[in-house]
């Protein structure tokens, strides 16, 4: 299959940021970070264009040490939190694949959706025709009957 061209990735990465990518990797903030950002800019193209999925994608890194996790995919961008080059790598394509995978099983999550949306609302129309026949029955057993009929 071809490759398919879609809109450049984009790297999220604000100058605060750039400076604290710097402290935490112990690289100054200078031609090595740089090189280290557009490695990860570089991986992810590489993926879209191997897959030819997720040209959407964008890339947000924001290394973070305390954050629980090493990354997600939020709308259209996927966060990477790694500090270490390593693993960030590892999760830029840990959360590109999960993406795809998503992207494949979305049809049967619809329709799945949809077939409980279904039920729901059958189950909500017998539930309510049984409450009107239980209404009745009270009214039978308590000797009130439905005159209305009576006063037409």
């Amino acid at each position: 299959m071809p490759p398919r061209l879609g809109r450049p990735t984009t790297l999220y990465i604000d100058q605060e940021m750039y400076r604290k990518l710097g402290k935490l990797t112990g690289r100054p903030a200078s031609q090595e970070v740089n090189d280290l950002i557009r490695k990860r800019v570089a991986e992810l193209e590489r993926l879209k264009r191997l897959f030819g999925l997720g040209f959407e994608l964008n890339l947000v890194w924001e290394p973070s040490p305390d954050k629980s996790l090493s990354g997600e995919v939020k709308n259209s961008s996927i966060c990477v939190y790694e500090v270490d080059e390593r693993k960030a790598v590892e999760t830029l394509r840990h959360e590109f694949l999960d993406y795809c995978v998503c992207l494949a099983i979305e049809p049967y999550k619809e329709v799945t959706n949809r077939l409980i949306r279904m039920m729901n609302d059958e189950a909500y129309k017998r539930k309510e025709r049984v409450v009107e026949a239980l209404i009745k029955l009270l009214d039978i057993d308590s000797g009130i009957e439905d005159r209305s009929a009576e006063n037409i």
